[in-house]
């Protein structure tokens, strides 16, 4: 009878199908139905004579289908020994997805117990009311997720439940994913909770040589980037079998993408082969609910979790069993107030706002529903209602749009100067400065950040973007340096940044409680993450955390992309608010009533079509 033999790759992470077949006429009819299913599966896979090589996470896709249709055709299977203890593994977190394991009581004595027993120190740190409860009903899931807001203690807990694992016998090592603006809070979790002397965690980066060397010592714990986590994935897959590991990600969004995303597929990909997984971020769907189920499908791979979460129409109740969150309310963190001021366009980049909103909605025209969005003149038109000035200097380079009536439009916008609503940004900056504040700006664009610091360059302006690397806080240049000097030096008095780059990884608020939004793009995500920049448990006694909207005044009969902005923005917030059950974003979104991007500026169909409907209604 025809078997087939199924292995496993663990240098590359590969299932290996081997038909033991005599002759061509002995191949059933299921061998050839697989090799077809797993094709489209994995579009990387194999088939050489009668062996076929697909990703591990592609077949555990296929493991159901391979076993009936192996029975149907009387066909054997054979599991290596390593195959099959991931595939017992893969059953029982499928398994998992199945049972509310929300029920802790009786737990806490046992697991802060072992948490004591280990090396936490609760002479340095002890655990919160929230941190605990936290604490407990993650140690209760096979796989778990930590949706608390920033400043509450998310990588504390994680460091108290790799601790509380580590003592179960559960698993043996850490290895953190995260952006590099998070490094150094890894590192001050061991030095602040540890008895031991670990030193800072092992930075996987660098080339494939160097990587594969510090990996083959055997850290104890190590951190690496989701850019070096995708593109060196067969590196770790080894480390990942080899011992029981803890397989973390941290600022978990940035896998929204899931297999459309280079980085994060591969991300994905790793997730079978850690013994225990857990996924950390404060604001885990910035755009709708499918951007939970590649952060799912990393927890539980192949159990169809992520596939109910496209299509359930309660993702509340599908999701609770598997997250925890700590909201403000429950820290005591004051509700910051705010405040919009409108300024009205100068009369030259009115016009060059007129002809980039007849450009999106004649390209929304063209295009249609089938081709998507044309996120370049949406940005193009948001960057025209903020710095008219950049937008006039791409335009004149580029030659994009090319008339002689641009040409003539961007002349004179470059004749003006400085837009109305950079030269109030500036203004509400000195006004704040001179009462005895310290002020962050949030701006989208590189050249406005780089156009506002050299307007307040007296004020000890630095900048934080894509471009500033991270580092020691003893580096000069490092984003590091610059927070450190903003909180210790008096003439460091602001800080221009772009919440991409800014929004995540630094702590501004004991130093500073407001912060001016000169624009927004429409990802949720950087902006909810730049408000808690400022907005967060630590902040001195008395103080509340302001903060200031600066938006173009909607131009007659031409609509305001601000506006449509701030709608949408309270749209997706809300969304989150329902699914994470929060009270303070619910009130967040409901507030919003009264009141370089290009690369991930969270434009969805949904937003273009609102755009559209705001340019053309006054039309």
């Amino acid at each position: 009878m025809p078997t087939i033999e199924i292995g496993i790759d663990k240098n590359f992470g590969r299932a290996i199908l081997l038909l033991s077949a005599d002759e061509a006429t002995d191949v059933p009819q299921a061998w050839h139905e697989i090799t077809t299913k797993a094709a489209l599966a994995d579009p990387s896979a194999m088939v050489s004579g009668w062996e076929l090589q697909l990703s591990w996470a592609a077949y555990l896709h296929l493991a159901q289908s391979v076993k009936y249709l192996a029975e149907s055709s009387e066909l054997n299977i054979n599991y290596s020994d390593d195959a099959a203890q991931l595939l017992r593994r893969w059953v029982e977190d499928v398994r998992a997805t199945a049972v509310d394991a929300t029920d802790v009581r009786g737990r806490d004595e046992e697991v802060l117990g072992l948490l004591v027993d280990s090396d936490w120190d609760t002479s340095k740190r002890e655990l919160t009311e929230s941190q605990q409860r936290d604490l407990l009903k993650l140690v209760c899931l096979q796989h778990g997720a930590n949706f608390s807001v920033p400043g509450a203690g998310k990588t504390t807990v994680a460091t108290a439940l790799h601790e509380v694992l580590r003592m179960r016998g559960v698993v043996d090592r850490l290895v953190v994913v995260a952006p590099k603006n998070a490094f150094q809070a890894w590192d001050d979790a061991v030095e602040d909770c540890l008895t031991t002397d670990l030193g800072r965690f092992t930075r996987l980066g660098g080339g494939r040589e160097g990587i594969a060397r510090l990996l083959q010592s055997r850290p104890q714990r190590c951190i690496t980037s989701y850019e070096h986590a995708g593109s060196k994935a067969d590196l770790l897959i080894p480390y990942l079998t080899s011992d029981r590991v803890h397989l973390l990600l941290d600022e978990s969004h940035r896998i929204k993408s899931g297999e459309r995303g280079i980085y994060a597929s591969e991300v994905i990909r790793l997730s079978p082969f850690a013994s225990r997984r857990d996924i950390l971020s404060g604001t885990p769907m910035p755009q709708s609910i499918n951007d939970l189920s590649s952060q799912f499908e990393f927890l539980y791979p192949a159990s169809g979790l992520a596939a109910r979460i496209r299509s359930t129409s309660n993702a509340t109740k599908l999701l609770r069993p598997y997250f925890v969150r700590t909201n403000y309310s429950e820290q005591g963190v004051p509700e910051p107030t705010e405040s919009y001021e409108a300024v009205a366009m100068s009369d030259p980049q009115r016009a060059l706002y007129a002809v980039w909103r007849d450009e999106v909605i004649r390209l929304h025209a063209s295009r249609g529903r089938t081709q998507g969005v044309d996120k370049r003149s949406v940005m193009s038109l948001l960057r025209a209602a903020i710095d008219v000035e950049s937008s006039a200097e791409r335009l004149l380079v580029s030659g994009e749009l090319e008339s002689s009536n641009v040409v003539s439009i961007c002349k004179a916008v470059l004749d003006d100067g400085l837009s109305p609503r950079l030269e109030r940004a500036v203004g509400i900056t000195r006004e704040l400065v001179r009462e005895g504040k310290k002020v962050v700006l949030w701006a989208p664009f590189i050249s406005t950040i780089d156009r506002l610091a050299d307007e307040l360059r007296d004020l000890g302006s630095a900048v934080i973007h894509g471009g500033t690397e991270t580092g020691l806080p003893e580096t000069p240049g490092t984003r590091e340096h610059i927070v450190r000097e903003f909180h210790v030096d008096p003439t460091r008095r602001v800080i221009v940044a772009n919440p991409a780059a800014g929004g995540e990884g630094i702590s501004l608020h004991k130093a500073c409680q407001t912060a001016i939004y000169v624009g927004r793009t429409y990802n949720a995500t950087h902006y909810l993450q730049s408000r808690d920049r400022i907005n967060r448990l630590g902040m001195p006694e008395g103080t509340r955390a302001h903060l200031i909207h600066i938006e173009s005044e909607a131009p007659a009969r031409l609509g305001s992309i601000d506006l449509a902005l701030r709608r949408r923005m309270k749209s997706k917030i809300q969304a989150m608010a329902e699914v994470l059950n929060d009270s303070d974003l619910r009130k967040l979104a409901m507030g919003d009533e009264d009141a370089d991007p290009e690369l991930d500026d969270g434009i969805i169909f949904d937003d273009l079509l609102d755009l559209i409907d705001e340019l053309t209604e006054h039309g």
